[in-house]
């Protein structure tokens, strides 16, 4: 792991690592082939039981910029703030190691940075899912952000649309910030663990860069953790939401609840329609009962017909025709969470 340094350098790049031997070559050539080379790259191998780790060891013989951990599996989040405990650069930057970058992205993100004296820098990003590649569309227009601009930006997270501000991979932080602030990834969450980093993070800027151009690109694999269903998923949300909530209240934010409500609901139906397909009706029913799911549908107003029309069946207790629009539903893919 230590290698002796002889330079200093301006971005510390930190790739989280497990099950993705098939991705992960183009993941760090994307990194080590940037327009920016004076950077670092810390490959976190968190016991991935693929060939990731030597993967990672070879990278490192042939780089001198590349270090790599090896470490008993943690989850994402743990391997993240490894990182972070290592690195020196004066920028932090995180890739997943089933996606990758432009070859612009990160001297992109260090000028606007350096530019506008911010915090953090925020770039675009393309999603690609099975050959597809769409830009998506950030919630923030392309400039800076001071401190008012800031907090217009932290407001987005009650919102609907919150999009480029949740993920830590399209974004540059001054890790000089981050220290100061005390902010790293909270491992104790299996979900969100990005939002509430960047929630903290939006929270304690005074100035943001965003560069709208798309220079991440976010692959939609399917064996990724994101994408596998997980029984504590609900769970996760419903948390998530009650806390935004907790804040909101103690910070006296005034809510538009149809729009605060509008991603819990869509995917809790969709959480509910992966319990139908797997049999699992008792754990639909539980979650239909829900008291603070059963709150947040009184609010709801513009949603898709087939979400609407299963949140109607459970707000007037049709829990029996709900489960049948379900199981309906169950045989239809392509629909993700949002």
């Amino acid at each position: 792991m230590e290698k002796g340094n002889d330079f200093s350098p301006v971005v510390s790049v930190i790739v989280p690592i497990y099950r993705a031997e098939r991705y992960l070559d183009r993941c760090v050539r994307s990194i080590l082939n940037q327009t920016e080379t004076n950077i670092e790259l810390w490959l976190i191998d968190d016991g991935s039981p693929d060939k990731c780790g030597n993967i990672c060891d070879t990278f490192a013989q042939t780089d001198s910029r590349v270090h790599v951990i090896h470490k008993e599996n943690a989850g994402v989040s743990a391997a993240r703030n490894d990182g972070m405990k290592y690195a020196s650069g004066k920028y932090v930057a995180f890739v997943d190691a089933d996606d990758y970058i432009e070859p612009n992205m990160l001297s992109s993100l260090i000028n606007a940075a350096e530019q506008a004296g911010a915090e953090i820098a925020i770039c675009g990003y393309y999603v690609e899912q099975a050959h597809t590649q769409k830009a998506a569309n950030l919630c923030c227009d392309n400039g800076n952000y001071d401190k008012i601009g800031v907090k217009q930006l932290l407001l987005k997270f009650f919102s609907k649309d919150y999009t480029g501000l949740a993920s830590m991979c399209n974004k540059l932080y001054l890790r000089s910030f981050l220290n100061l602030q005390s902010i790293r990834a909270d491992e104790s969450l299996q979900r969100a663990e990005d939002f509430w980093f960047n929630f903290k993070a939006i929270e304690h800027s005074v100035c943001i860069s965003v560069v709208s151009t798309p220079l991440y690109h976010y692959v939609q694999n399917e064996e990724s953790v994101m994408h596998r269903y997980r029984e504590t998923q609900f769970e996760d949300w419903t948390r998530n939401r009650e806390r935004l909530l907790e804040y909101a209240n103690e910070h006296k934010i005034t809510l538009q609840y149809s729009d605060f409500y509008y991603n819990y609901i869509y995917n809790s139906v969709l959480f509910m329609r992966e319990l139908v397909k797997n049999n699992r009706m008792e754990a639909c029913k539980d979650t239909m009962h829900n008291p603070f799911f059963r709150q947040a549908i009184k609010h709801i107003v513009n949603v898709p017909l087939h979400i609407k029309s299963v949140v109607f069946c459970i707000k007037h207790d049709y829990f029996t025709l709900a489960g049948f629009l379900l199981a309906v539903w169950a045989n239809r893919s392509g629909e993700h969470n949002v």
